[in-house]
């Protein structure tokens, strides 16, 4: 079958093009139809100066969509909406053997090592498809993979209830940690940022709720 793709030949070469995609998959496999695609701070970087790992790659990671296509799973189903966590470890290495997937020596990565979200179509293993809510809007859902990265980092400092929490730097992320911090419960907020719109971003998301 044939897709769009935006696809990376070298860093400020992005095409917009109509490429054949292989919609054959195996059990442990499925097919994404791309809903909503983020724009990360690396994809700029990447797509704009640094490259990638090779060429040509369809970048992006952070995405929403809905299942086209399934292998064996017992409670997904073609239609359902879902996100995707981008990263794909090995599981044979000495670090993923001991649970921590996220030093893996061989890894992927959809949008970088392997081709991403900037596409009509993507297949994705199973094991990396997160069910999402059917009465959010999709587009809420390329958020996720910036939002879970963030929560992870405020869970590790353990904010609770009265703490003073300081944002150095207002973009995604930073907006992100204001907002997942007055949730914890912090009481006061120092955000620091040279850009004065993002730093009128960041007291709206400040705001009692």
């Amino acid at each position: 079958m044939n897709m769009q793709a935006a696809i990376l030949y070298q860093p400020s070469d992005l095409r917009v093009e109509t490429i054949d995609f292989n919609d054959q998959i195996d059990t442990d496999e499925a097919i994404i139809s791309i809903s909503h695609t983020g724009i990360c701070g690396s994809d700029l970087d990447r797509v704009l100066k640094t490259g990638t790992y090779s060429f040509p790659t369809i970048p992006g990671h952070e995405f929403s969509g809905r299942i086209e296509k399934i292998g064996n799973h017992e409670t997904l189903a073609v239609g359902d909406p879902v996100v995707v966590a981008p990263m794909q470890p090995c599981f044979d290495c000495e670090h993923c053997q001991q649970g921590n997937y996220g030093q893996c020596l061989n890894y992927r990565f959809m949008g970088s090592r392997n081709d991403g979200a900037f596409a009509q179509y993507l297949k994705v293993p199973l094991k990396n498809i997160i069910p999402f809510p059917k009465h959010v809007p999709l587009k809420y859902g390329a958020l996720i993979e910036p939002a879970a990265v963030t929560l992870h980092g405020l869970n590790r400092i353990k904010i609770t209830a009265g703490d003073t929490v300081a944002v150095l730097g207002c973009g995604t992320i930073g907006l992100f940690a204001i907002r997942l911090a007055k949730l914890l419960g912090a009481t006061q907020i120092i955000a620091v940022d040279l850009a004065e719109e993002k730093l009128a971003s960041a007291e709206k998301l400040g705001q009692p709720f």
